[in-house]
């Protein structure tokens, strides 16, 4: 997460694009890009990011990542240096 928090959106919502096309199954990278999409301010694409997280991810995160979805909702960003992982 070092591009999100020294800000290099474009950066970081690249290398996510990246890796979901890389590991479509899996549902970490997907978080990732709704992070950074979110800081770029594009809500729309994050909240189908966080979808496809939610719909692949174990389900002791799913109440979680519900929680972020609800964030994106009111385009709110949901990466704030915060813990969760």
């Amino acid at each position: 997460m070092g591009l999100l928090r020294s800000k290099r959106l474009d950066e970081a919502v690249l290398v996510f694009g990246i890796c979901v096309e890389k590991y479509p199954t899996v549902w970490y990278p997907f978080l990732g890009q709704a992070r950074a999409l979110s800081q770029s301010g594009d809500f729309a694409n994050a909240l189908i990011a966080i979808e496809k997280s939610i719909s692949m991810a174990p389900e002791s995160y799913k109440q979680y990542l519900t929680s972020q979805k609800e964030k994106l909702g009111k385009k709110e960003t949901i990466y704030k240096n915060e813990k969760h992982e």
